[in-house]
């Protein structure tokens, strides 16, 4: 192997790696946005529902979050995006709700 061998093979490892390593970025950025999303969803049925203050609201903000973020550990881009989809259709669904109902 000469030395353009060698320094083209690791501008190769260097831009995998980098692709890697920002895809990762933004998957875990993505997860952290939806489990934030999806902790404050469950958090304000649970407040309309039951009634509490502003600390255990956001105490089970932050537990759905980190509940939510824990389970999603190991899903991909594209399981995450069915994932989001479906938080999405549940906050429509709960704000037709809130349209439609009586006071």
């Amino acid at each position: 192997m000469s030395l353009s061998d060698k320094f083209s093979n690791s501008m190769e490892k260097f831009q995998e790696g980098t692709k890697n390593s920002l895809y990762t970025i933004f998957l875990l950025i993505l997860k952290i946005i939806s489990s934030f999303f999806f902790g404050l969803l469950i958090a304000l049925i649970f407040k309309e529902l039951f009634h509490f203050g502003n600390l255990l609201f956001l105490f089970s903000l932050l537990t759905f979050a980190a509940v939510f973020f824990k389970l999603t550990s190991n899903l991909t881009l594209r399981n995450l995006i069915i994932a989001n989809s479906f938080i999405v259709l549940i906050c429509l669904l709960l704000k037709m709700y809130i349209m439609i109902a009586p006071n």
